[in-house]
């Protein structure tokens, strides 16, 4: 089993706001640069926790995202605002 835990600020960009442009006539998908940066944090700490061998079989991961407490929401409380955790989940 692999277990850790990241000391980060989760992003608060998601996958899902990536943009599109239309060139010559064809849309054309790219990252904005909050999208680039989030990416690049999540890899940069993801990175220092890869197996030494590779993972064979099914995997099951879990994720648990503790964001700050603002506004007066509790410890423990679920998350109701933007971003949306599913999003969250697909930049991971």
């Amino acid at each position: 089993m692999i277990e850790f835990f990241m000391n980060i600020i989760p992003p608060e960009t998601t996958h899902q706001q990536k943009k599109v442009s239309v060139v010559n006539g064809k849309p054309h998908f790219y990252e904005p640069s909050d999208l680039k940066k989030a990416r690049s944090k999540l890899m940069g700490h993801l990175s220092k926790h890869v197996p030494n061998e590779k993972l064979v079989g099914p995997v099951q991961m879990i994720v648990k995202w503790c964001f700050p407490i603002i506004n007066g929401h509790q410890n423990g409380e679920y998350k109701y605002t933007k971003p949306d955790l599913d999003n969250s989940q697909k930049l991971l």
